[in-house]
């Protein structure tokens, strides 16, 4: 995967007059930050930066120490679709490409590793990083059919249903060869007499492309930069995201073992390995085609039990998976009996079993209501170990039942009724 970084608009910030990429953010230039994201979440990744004639110098002394980074001159402001054409002769047909916007300092690098990673396990041919909201924003509106599929991805629309609305946010991946074969398609814009990447990925929706999205449910990521204002609110949510993780601690070696994953509370059993371990599953439901069903999710009685049942949740939501949470304790079997009724892709349980009371742990049953075997516990142990953690993409609780990935149900109910079908308490009562 190559990468491509749209840094040619006209934009400037500020009395200076200094060109948008180049406006800073807590004392660094924002195109150094987005460069620090990639490189983060994809290490060496050959990098082309779409500059303009003005800003090209200043560019390029502000990139000078970093490695594996070429430029490419737009002449004119002619649209993101127009600086993709220019960037595409640097690219080879067989490579994905990864397009991020020079103005875009507040997405989370879990955000770009979820893209790439639905890129990957969904075999697109494009796929989009959009945001779900009840506020209206200048960015291309997207529209699904009734399965859920991208059937539009239009500028300037104003929605003519109620929210939540979805918009594509930016970055984006496209296969190279698609982009290429159909960029001179794209028409120039009536209204800013630009081209965009969003009619290109309407022309590869038109011809069948594979066109899937990454939700993002954080909106303060949906912030682009266009003033000094933007600056300060991008400053305040990045210092907020750094005091977010000041509690995080390097943790233990993940390792499933008869029954599950269980490791002392506080030591290796935190918050932190906890979405290490979900997202490694949510990534095993993605891989195998079963991440529709969604997940059923339960807990026991254990110490914070309950609030890393909830964490799981946040992650599964931030993943697109549904969830049915149990809206109190329960003991296994009412989860396998769960996942089961709801036809889900797996249960997951927080529960340690006989293990002392400092321990906690994580069962994950399969869609057949059965403990899973060594080939699955592996899969999830190999991913938990390998994914960084602030990679990892999660949704506070609220915005996922708020915007419906997270459902609490009472689970009791249905396993009970179950029971009194199967059993004859009459004779229970008799013998």
């Amino acid at each position: 995967m190559k990468i491509l970084l749209l840094a040619a608009g006209k934009g400037t910030l500020g009395k200076s007059n200094v060109s948008k990429p180049l406006g800073e953010v807590n004392g660094k230039p924002m195109i150094t930050l987005i460069i620090n994201k990639l490189r983060n979440v994809l290490k060496d990744t050959e990098i082309t930066v779409v500059v303009n004639n003005e800003n090209r110098k200043a560019i390029k002394e502000a990139l000078s120490r970093r490695k594996n980074i070429s430029y490419v001159v737009q002449p004119e402001a002619l649209g993101t679709a127009d600086a993709l054409r220019i960037g595409l002769d640097r690219i080879d047909n067989e490579e994905d490409l990864l397009v991020m916007y020079a103005d875009t300092v507040l997405i989370r690098e879990a955000s770009l590793a979820g893209i790439i990673s639905t890129h990957k396990l969904k075999e697109c041919d494009a796929t989009l990083l959009t945001g779900l909201t009840e506020k209206h924003y200048p960015y291309a509106l997207v529209e699904r059919d009734k399965e859920s599929k991208i059937v539009s991805v239009i500028d300037h629309k104003t929605p003519d249903y109620p929210p939540p609305w979805e918009y594509y946010i930016a970055p984006v991946i496209v296969k190279s060869e698609l982009a290429r074969k159909y960029i001179s398609q794209v028409e120039k814009d009536k209204e800013s007499g630009e081209y965009y990447i969003s009619n290109l990925l309407n022309i590869m929706i038109s011809h069948g492309a594979k066109v899937e999205a990454f939700r993002t449910l954080d909106e303060t990521e949906y912030l682009g930069i266009n003033n000094e204002d933007d600056l300060k609110v991008a400053e305040e949510q990045l210092i907020m995201r750094k005091i977010e993780n000041l509690g995080v601690n390097e943790e233990r070696f993940i390792r499933f073992g008869t029954g599950g994953w269980r490791a002392r509370i506080g030591r290796g059993f935190t918050s932190r390995n906890v979405r290490k371990v979900v997202y490694a599953i949510a990534e095993y439901l993605i891989d195998n085609g079963i991440s529709k069903k969604g997940v059923v999710v339960g807990y026991d009685n254990r110490f914070l039990s309950e609030e890393f049942s909830v964490i799981a949740a946040e992650v599964l939501a931030a993943n697109n998976i549904k969830v049915w949470m149990s809206n109190k304790s329960v003991p296994t079997p009412v989860v396998t009996f769960t996942v089961l009724e709801k036809k889900a892709g797996g249960g997951i349980v927080f529960t340690a079993s006989h293990n002392p009371a400092n321990y906690n742990g994580i069962k994950f049953e399969t869609q057949d209501g059965l403990p899973s075997p060594d080939y699955i516990t592996g899969y999830i142990q190999k991913i938990a170990n390998s994914i960084n953690a602030e990679h990892i993409p999660w949704v506070s609780f609220s915005k996922g039942v708020k915007r419906g990935y997270i459902k609490q149900e009472a689970f009791h109910n249905p396993y009970l009724d179950y029971l009194e079908e199967k059993i004859d308490y009459d004779s229970i009562k008799k013998a």
